[in-house]
Parts: C-alpha cells; sequence; structure tokens
C-alpha cells in the first residue's frame, strides 16, 4: 500500500498542471457549494428564529407603516411609528387573548447625537412576553431601571459597558444572544426610560410624543390554548380602527417564507448544477489525462502490476487531488462567508442567522465529500471507458509504439 500511495504522489507531482487542472476545479466548485449551502442554512435558521422567537401570536401595528414596522421586526432597520393605545383598549375584553403586552419603537437620530444609528424599544417590563424569556434562558429577570439598556448580538457594547443615546448615557445590563431576526440591532429601554427621552428638548419635535404616555407602536398578543388565532385576529380588525392593522404570526412572516422557500430552490438547483458541472469536467478531464497516459499504465502491467493494484493507484491520485481541493475549497468558503456574513444579512434583508463554528464545520466536510465523491465517479467513469482495466489492449498499445 505504501508503494501505491509513493506512486501516486509522484504521479501528481510529475504531472503538476494536470494536477493544478483538477484542484481548481474541485476548489471552485466546492467553494460555490458551501457559499451557498452556508446561505440557505443561515436562512432557514433565521426563520425558525423568528417563528420561535417572536412570542406572539397576533400583532396590532399602525396601518400607514406596517411595511416599515416588519422591516424593523424582521431586520433591524430603524423606524418610529405610534398610535393611541386608548382605540384599542376594548379589545381585552375579547376570548380568548392571554397576554397584552406594547412596545415603543423609536429610530434614533445622527451619530452627531447618537453613539450609532440604531432602534431603540421601549418596554413594558411588567407585561413583556418577547424580549423576557430570553432572558429567562439565561437564568435572568427583565429589569430595567432608569438608563438600563438591553442590547441585541450586532452591538460590540458587552455587559457593564457605557452607551450615549440622546445626550443620556446608558447602562448596558443585558446582551441578548444571537437570534437572526431585528431584535439583533435593537437597543431595549424600559417604557419610562423611552417617555422621558421622548421628552426631552433635544428630540421632542423630532418624534412628536411629548405628553402622549399612551401612544405605542407595537402591540404583542398571546392566546390561550384551543382558540383560533384566525378568528380572533378578525374579531381584533373589526374592534380597532382602520388605523390599526392585526396581523397572525403566520401573515408576519408568509413573504418572508415565501423568500426563503424560492432561495431554497434556487439552491438545490444551484448545487445540483454545479456537481453535474464538475462531473462532466472532471470525467472529460480524467478521459484526456488517462488516453495520454495509456503507454504509462500498459508499462505498468508489462512489469507485473495487477489491476486492482492500478486501478487503487489512479484512483488514489483522483482521491488525493478531490480531497485537498475540497479542503481548501471549504476553507475558503468559510473565510468568505465569515467576511461577508453582515453584508449578505443586510443586502438579502431577511431573517439570517449564521451557524456556529459546529455546523460550519460540518457543512465543509459535507462539501468535500461531495466533491470527492463526484471526482472520484467521474475518475472510474473514465478508467472504465478507456479500458484502463484491460491489460491485453493497453500491453498491445504499448507494444506498438
Amino acid at each position: 500500500m505504501k508503494l501505491i500511495f509513493f506512486l501516486s504522489w509522484r504521479n501528481i507531482c510529475r504531472n503538476r498542471s494536470k494536477s493544478i487542472l483538477i484542484l481548481c476545479i474541485t476548489v471552485i466548485t466546492t467553494l460555490g457549494i458551501f457559499m451557498i449551502s452556508s446561505i440557505q442554512n443561515s436562512l432557514t435558521a433565521g426563520l425558525e428564529s423568528v417563528n420561535k422567537r417572536a412570542g406572539a401570536d397576533i400583532i396590532l401595528i399602525p396601518s400607514a407603516y406596517s411595511g416599515s414596522m416588519c422591516d424593523s421586526f424582521f431586520t433591524g432597520t430603524p423606524c418610529s411609528a405610534y398610535f393611541d393605545i386608548n382605540n384599542v383598549n376594548n379589545i381585552s375584553d375579547i376570548d380568548g387573548i392571554n397576554q397584552i403586552s406594547s412596545q415603543l419603537y423609536l429610530a434614533s437620530l445622527s451619530s452627531s447625537c447618537c453613539d450609532n444609528k440604531i432602534q431603540l424599544v421601549g418596554l413594558d417590563c411588567d407585561t413583556d412576553f418577547s424580549v423576557s424569556p430570553w432572558l429567562a434562558e439565561q437564568g435572568k429577570k427583565l429589569e430595567l431601571n432608569e438608563f438600563d439598556m438591553i442590547v441585541g448580538s450586532g452591538f460590540t457594547y458587552e455587559v457593564g459597558d457605557k452607551a450615549m443615546f440622546y445626550g443620556k448615557e446608558f447602562n448596558v445590563v443585558y446582551k441578548l444572544q444571537k437570534s437572526g431576526m431585528g431584535y439583533d440591532n435593537c437597543a431595549f429601554i424600559s417604557f419610562e426610560t423611552a417617555h422621558m427621552l421622548t421628552n426631552m428638548d433635544v428630540v421632542k419635535n423630532y418624534f412628536g410624543l411629548e405628553g402622549k404616555q399612551d401612544y405605542v407602536s407595537m402591540m404583542l398578543i398571546s392566546l390561550k390554548d384551543g382558540y383560533s388565532i384566525e378568528e380572533v385576529t378578525k374579531e381584533i380588525s373589526d374592534t380597532v380602527s382602520d388605523e390599526i392593522t392585526a396581523l397572525t404570526s403566520d401573515e408576519l412572516v408568509s413573504n418572508i417564507k415565501t423568500s426563503v422557500n424560492g432561495y431554497s430552490v434556487f439552491s438545490h438547483s444551484t448545487k445540483i448544477f454545479l456537481i453535474v458541472m464538475a462531473l462532466v469536467s472532471l470525467t472529460c478531464l480524467f478521459i484526456l489525462i488517462t488516453g495520454q497516459r495509456k503507454n504509462e499504465i500498459g508499462s505498468y502491467y508489462t512489469i507485473g502490476a495487477k489491476k486492482s493494484q492500478l486501478l487503487c493507484m489512479l484512483l488514489l491520485e483522483t482521491a488525493i487531488l478531490s480531497a485537498v481541493g475540497g479542503i481548501v475549497g471549504s476553507a475558503l468558503g468559510e473565510f468568505v462567508f465569515i467576511l461577508y456574513q453582515n453584508y449578505l444579512k443586510y443586502k438579502l434583508e431577511l431573517p439570517f442567522l449564521s451557524p456556529d463554528i459546529t455546523k460550519i464545520v460540518i457543512l465543509s466536510l459535507e462539501c468535500a465529500g461531495i466533491i470527492l465523491a463526484a471526482a472520484i465517479i467521474s475518475a472510474a467513469v473514465a478508467y472504465v471507458s478507456l479500458g484502463v482495466c484491460e491489460p491485453d489492449s493497453l500491453i498491445s498499445d504499448d507494444e506498438k509504439r
């Protein structure tokens, strides 16, 4: 076996130009498959995170700003929109409603005012059921004092840091785990602190909420078990004014699901295309290379090499080159994906939850395995089609030369 490995390695080094060409095909194919798979996995994980983390069965948002509110919820795009909570107070009497919690969305001003332009979200700490479960998973309770702040995973702030917004210094008391949705780019404060900010001279005209303590941006509603979300949503819609839109959790993510499913179809189709192209390219290349090596292969037979030994040597050459190409392609894919994952999330404008290092390693091995299998299949097809395993024909060809 050592001799076969030595001969395979010697042949790889001796035929450098052909070896480099095989490496290029395997590296590029693996890189493409890895990038497409990583994006698909991130979008799928982001969608699952939205379904898990949204918490609410129904949300109420201002009709005129429904698009902006959804963008903020999913991607963290800053927006400010409000409605008077007094217009919906009677919904608490509707059968089936279990919990109601409100949030106030405040888009921060330019960097001259704040460290970063972000989405501030005022929470009702007594009724919240959207952020508090995350903290509960970490064994913590939602408690926000004046100018305390919870930040999403997208911030560089850590617990104990100070953050400056609207000329006020905030204490970062919690940092949420990565979710792949808009909460990653949001900072959460108490309702009391939010109202204090909106009444400050520097921003009161910007928000237009001075003295309006009863205005909110979103109401989250959870239902009791056994009640139909669609029926309760319809009843809420009939109760509130046209200025307020009631959306179910499924309606909230329906467009996201459509986009993610569309990308999944594109992803699978592109991966199949890349694999087929790699199979065709490698098969043609191996046929060309093997045809040029018939004299060499025939000489191995003349000195007593067995068919199994020769085939093992040829396939080992292929396995070494494709394994190296798969590893290099996966490593390049990891580097490119990690480097550009935030840019991808920004451009796609969809929930995007990047895989952790363990999943990335597993995905790398899968991609390397795919290209390894494709290369071995291509090589086997090429060798069989040229009669590499038929000593008589190769030896006679050798003697003719």
